[in-house]
């Protein structure tokens, strides 16, 4: 039997955005089942997408970068990243990437945390539809 390590897994899935999407994927149906419940495959994908292109726009990069960023998005919300006390902390030019989200992750206060959930119905994985919208009206 083959045994592949974390370590094989990760050069595997660096090398291919899908099969890192499709990582992701199964990571937040084993995390977030309750959130993503009935969701086609397809829909689930696209939104994993949406979110790796989010973070890379933060210069996060690797597997574990992405995938931490898209399960905060599936926990907290897809635009939690728009908090202004995380903004400050994701367009800081001089931590690294791991040092940001070890900041997001371990340094910010619980009423960011609070302040984001409260804003979930406000959140959309797809915020240029919402701009559109408001931009017609």
């Amino acid at each position: 039997m083959i045994k592949l390590t974390a370590e094989h897994l990760q050069r595997l899935v660096a090398g291919s955005d899908s099969m890192l999407e499709l990582a992701i994927a199964n990571l937040v149906r084993e995390e977030h089942g309750y959130v993503v419940n009935g969701l086609p495959g397809d829909m689930l994908q696209d939104l994993v997408r949406r979110g790796m292109t989010t973070a890379r726009g933060y210069g996060l990069q690797t597997p574990q970068q992405l995938a931490t960023f898209v399960l905060l998005q599936f926990e907290v919300g897809p635009e939690f990243h728009r908090h202004a006390a995380i903004q400050a902390v994701l367009q800081d030019a001089r931590p690294t990437p791991q040092e940001k989200l070890d900041t997001i992750l371990n340094s910010l206060p619980a009423s960011v945390w609070a302040e984001c959930e409260a804003a979930l119905d406000r959140q959309t994985w797809y915020p240029e539809r919402r701009d559109a919208v408001v931009q017609e009206g």
